[in-house]
């Protein structure tokens, strides 16, 4: 089927100095204190970062790159390509005028089968995979109007693809970016400014539910991904402002910043945690372990916070991975790329798949291929030969994950709270999904002093009854205490 309009492009904890308090009246207040401490110890011993065991490239001397990637029930790999040549590895498809390759490789990588799909008067790129018991709905755009579609209406259209009649009725939500407001996107207020488009489909095609979400102030309409959880909450990994009125970064972060999105049944935008640095930072893809950690790959041209490195000093982009617990907790973060003034995305737009299989990463994504071999990470690619101009080609990192413990500050971005010290009202910030959550306050001898449920993302508090000193702010969710912060009340008079 294909979806028509003029334009779419588819798309903390630390040790204080109270410390040596806690640690004075830890045996007679165990009870209390005891899982504040061993929250504070488990912030700091987690598992080293990932290293790089393989990587392959496919493509032509233009630019190639895969768009997504998926695990088959067969425990195997599933990738889409985009192949922007016709010489290189796509000469197999020369009746295809730029075409989208489905692709299924073995856990080493070895390549099993290829598929291409598209026209020959139009470029096709398929973007997203969805497998049913070993059948396939692909998404994306083509202006073909011949080949694997037809019946395009002029210029970009959104195309789904389904592989086989079989599969069983669902809900389908995808998301677009749009600045059309005729046909498909008739009466949702586009006039002029690009928007995020989300739509929902049944199992036939039909347009059941659409709305558009604004980027002045939140998400972003930069490329991203859109999942639903077990828990049937839709999430958006993508790009959002640390200057968000709604959903602030944590105190120090600038510009833009990786971003994860909550969006309720009406499909609007409910709640939203940031991730990065001082630098241009977005998120793009993700996948999750057995445990629902999750694993999120963006791009990112910072050097701080959330961010270690950076191959380029800050002047042009590398790719970001990194890990959070189910409650996007960051566990580690890493850099990963080459050092070609472009950036990893050679100017253009974020592509790629991740996957994780057994104990190992798959980023399926692209590489600007440098004059120069290897480059940093960058160890292969149909060079062009003219110097200084780069094209990028279809690139595979395997990440082997590592389990030796290091040392490292995570900064929780699911609870804060602030100001810090206070001397009166204080706002405590949750940017977690489950509600109502628990807030309980603790003093250093382990008496709770407050307790309140929080059924919010804000929640004020007046702080002028307590004592001046520190506080536990500790918050609960199914009886687990998930975070803690210690807070410093300050009252001048007492």
């Amino acid at each position: 089927m294909q979806l028509t309009s003029n334009h779419n492009l588819f798309k903390r904890l630390y040790l204080p100095s109270g410390a040596l308090l806690l640690c004075h009246t830890f045996y007679k207040y165990y009870n209390k204190v005891l899982p504040l401490l061993l929250l504070i110890l488990k912030s700091f011993i987690l598992f080293s970062q990932p290293t790089i065991v393989q990587t392959y490239c496919f493509g032509t001397t233009a630019d190639d790159y895969f768009t997504d990637a998926i695990i088959t029930n067969d425990q195997n790999l599933l990738a889409l390509t985009f192949y922007g040549g016709s010489d290189g590895d796509a000469t197999d498809f020369d009746t295809l005028s730029y075409p989208s390759i489905l692709m299924k490789f073995d856990t080493s990588l070895n390549l099993i089968w290829q598929v291409g799909f598209g026209g020959s008067d139009g470029f096709t790129t398929l973007e997203d995979i969805i497998e049913f018991n070993s059948e396939y709905l692909l998404a994306g755009i083509s202006t073909a109007t011949n080949g694997t579609f037809s019946g395009n209406n002029g210029g970009q259209d959104i195309v789904i693809l389904k592989v086989d009649s079989n599969i069983e009725p669902n809900k389908y939500v995808i998301q677009a970016q749009s600045q059309s407001s005729n046909f498909d996107l008739i009466g949702l207020g586009l006039v002029g400014e690009t928007k995020r488009w989300l739509f929902e489909l049944n199992n036939y095609g039909d347009i059941i539910n659409a709305n558009v979400i604004s980027s002045l102030n939140d998400l972003t309409t930069q490329d991203g991904e859109i999942f639903i959880n077990d828990n049937h909450t839709i999430t958006i990994v993508g790009c959002g402002y640390a200057s968000s009125l709604l959903f602030p970064s944590p105190e120090g972060h600038s510009g833009f910043e990786g971003a994860v999105g909550y969006i309720n049944d009406s499909l609007e935008l409910t709640n939203m945690s940031q991730f990065g640095g001082t630098g241009t930072d977005f998120l793009s893809t993700h996948t999750e372990d057995e445990n629902k950690n999750n694993y999120f790959i963006g791009l990112s041209s910072s050097l701080d916070f959330d961010l270690p490195d950076n191959y380029n000093n800050g002047s042009a982009s590398d790719y970001w991975l990194m890990k959070t617990d189910s409650n996007l907790n960051l566990v580690w973060s890493m850099n990963f790329g080459g050092s070609t003034m472009d950036g990893e995305l050679g100017g253009s737009h974020f592509y790629g798949g991740l996957v994780k299989l057994n104990s190992s990463l798959f980023f399926f994504g692209k590489c600007p291929v440098p004059d120069t071999l290897p480059n940093y990470d960058i160890t292969c690619g149909h060079q062009l030969g003219i110097p200084f101009i780069w094209t990028t080609d279809a690139w595979i990192v395997k990440f082997k994950l590592e389990s030796s413990p290091i040392v490292t500050n995570p900064i929780s971005n699911l609870f804060s709270v602030f100001p810090n010290p206070t001397s009166g009202q204080i706002s405590i910030r949750y940017s977690g999904n489950h509600f109502p959550a628990l807030l309980e306050i603790y003093n250093t001898i382990g008496q709770k002093v407050y307790s309140t449920e929080i059924d919010s993302m804000l929640t004020e508090l007046n702080t002028s009854n307590f004592k001046s000193g520190p506080y536990f702010f500790t918050l609960i969710i199914n009886g687990e205490i998930i975070s803690s912060s210690l807070v410093y009340v300050n009252h001048k008079n007492n």
